[in-house]
């Protein structure tokens, strides 16, 4: 019975080891067998990643050629000389282009280049709102202008009854040009930006305005602005080199005249008219350009 006993035992003790034995060979199988696994995807994975890129000497001459362009022009542009726009004198056999002077002839007035504020101040209760722009600033070049109407002379009568066409032609005529809208406001207002030539507050007794009849030029001998410019307020109107608002064919004329209110012969006053009307209130005066080598 012993024995038997012994033997079940040895038995069941060598059935026992055997299936540890199994246990541990399938844990083994299973550990190796995912190890296997883990190296095959990660060996993958990493295969799937950007590598980095070696840099070939090839790839160093490209960002070389590539980063010339920026630095050459630079070098360049040092070493260039800078060439004038234009001769710095003219020359003794060049002719000035007609309209424009080295300097101002006797019978005009050089004005000087200059800001000032061009139209008409929001309260100002003669202003008029349909031509006159609101004042702003306004860069003006260098010029030359009549002193007196055409025909620019002291103590005459200035021409009346001219149209714009005649006008232009007859400053041409003189080697010069008609005023522009802006020359000729300001040399009306001056760099005090006044409403008159003479100032702020209107006086009809300065200039000839409300009156009767055209009087000779420089008549009225405190009629004159800052610049020294006569009539610019009153006797006759002056077509300006400036084409109307509201239709092609018409110019604009500044300055009033002998039988006109005195809002219209404030500086930033002005009326338009055809090109071909003629008035006996209305003249004109001449200006020329100043050459710009000489200013």
């Amino acid at each position: 019975i012993e024995t038997n006993s012994l033997t079940a035992k040895t038995n069941v003790t060598s059935k026992t080891n055997a299936k540890h034995w199994a246990v541990i060979m399938s844990l083994v199988f299973v550990f190796f067998t995912g190890l296997w696994f883990v190296n095959t995807s990660s060996s993958k994975n990493i295969d799937a990643l950007p590598q980095p890129v070696e840099e070939k000497p090839e790839d160093k001459k490209i960002v070389v050629t590539q980063s010339k362009p920026q630095t050459t022009p630079a070098k360049k542009h040092k070493k260039k000389p800078i060439q004038p726009s234009a001769p710095v004198k003219v020359a003794a056999t060049q002719a000035i282009p007609q309209n424009i002077a080295a300097d101002c002839p006797n019978d005009m007035v050089k004005i000087a280049a200059g800001t000032f504020y061009f139209g008409s101040a929001k309260s100002d209760p003669d202003r008029n709102a349909l031509l006159e722009t609101f004042a702003a600033p306004h860069t003006a070049t260098s010029f030359c202008m009549d002193r007196f109407e055409y025909p620019n002379k002291k103590n005459q009568l200035p021409q009346v009854n001219v149209n714009f066409i005649q006008a232009k032609s007859l400053c041409e005529a003189k080697n010069k040009r008609l005023c522009n809208e802006v020359e000729w406001e300001h040399a009306c207002k001056g760099p005090q930006n006044i409403i008159f030539p003479y100032g702020n507050i209107f006086d009809p007794q300065i200039c000839n305005v409300q009156s009767s009849a055209i009087q000779a030029a420089g008549a009225y001998n405190r009629c004159k602005s800052s610049m020294n410019i006569f009539d610019l307020s009153g006797n006759v109107q002056e077509w300006v080199e400036q084409k109307g608002a509201f239709e092609s064919n018409k110019y604009l004329v500044k300055g009033g005249s002998f039988d006109l209110p005195g809002w219209a012969s404030r500086c930033a006053a002005k009326k338009e008219y055809t090109a071909t009307i003629t008035k006996n209130n209305l003249g004109f005066r001449c200006c020329m350009s100043i050459d710009k080598e000489e200013m």
